[in-house]
């Protein structure tokens, strides 16, 4: 779950308390979201 706020936190520029107040859904979406606004790949190399 650390990755998934840090991912958010980064991207949207949220403090970590703002994502950990969310629902797991939610904290999937935006990360969801937060990778696509990256520009990042979910493959690894």
């Amino acid at each position: 779950m650390d990755d998934l706020v840090a991912d958010i936190a980064v991207i949207f520029n949220w403090p970590p308390s703002e994502v950990f107040g969310m629902d797991l859904g939610e904290v999937i979406a935006r990360r969801k979201r937060a990778a696509l606004r990256s520009g990042a790949s979910d493959e690894e190399s």
